[in-house]
């Protein structure tokens, strides 16, 4: 999260860890790892939502640590930073950005325990939400200097989340392409030799 590089790289990997779901709200837990961090600088981060929702819990630990790092929401929707955001990447009519800072120190490293949960949900048990993260120096301008950005797929009830592969076949439980008893087959074939 620099200043120094003008561009924009997709350095935020989020895998989930588990996700739940009651009548008003889901809740998912993950393992994050960032691609590169300067320590020690205030820091701000945004996470693009339906409008309808709100952000009922959102916290962040150093990989293996029990304590969250401190997080401020930006309530106020007119500070700069959400003109700049939102200029960026404008979040349509249906989504809003909410922003958050804090501080980074150089020691918290590039693995990281979230947990968010967002209220209402509207998910279908066979759908999914994106929820996009971007984070940078608290005084960068997204429009002029660096940022990181990664996406977070909040699974429905019944969707699995399950990686796809080429051909559209879904890994079953046993970790076999497709159907029971099929082998996993590798995407690119080795040309024959004449």
């Amino acid at each position: 999260m620099s200043s120094r590089q003008k561009w924009a790289k997709k350095e935020i990997d989020i895998a989930k860890d588990s996700v739940s779901h009651d009548a008003t709200s889901v809740t998912k837990k993950s393992s994050v790892k960032i691609g590169r961090t300067d320590g020690n600088i205030t820091i701000k981060i945004g996470l693009r939502i339906k409008k309808s929702q709100t952000v009922d819990l959102f916290q962040i630990k150093v990989a293996g640590s029990p304590s969250s790092i401190d997080l401020t929401r930006i309530d106020d929707t007119t500070d700069w930073r959400y003109a700049d955001i939102n200029l960026v990447l404008p979040p349509g009519n249906d989504d809003q950005w909410i922003l958050y800072t804090t501080s980074w120190a150089a020691n918290y490293g590039k693995s990281f325990d979230t947990t968010i949960r967002l209220k209402p949900h509207y998910l279908h048990d066979n759908g999914f939400q994106v929820v996009t993260v971007v984070a940078t120096a608290n005084d960068v301008p997204l429009a002029t200097g660096h940022y990181i950005f990664g996406v977070s797929i909040i699974p429905g009830a019944s969707n699995e989340g399950e990686p796809y592969f080429a051909g559209g076949a879904a890994r079953n439980a046993k970790g076999a392409k497709g159907t029971k008893g099929s082998k996993d087959k590798t995407v690119a074939k080795k040309k024959k030799k004449k």
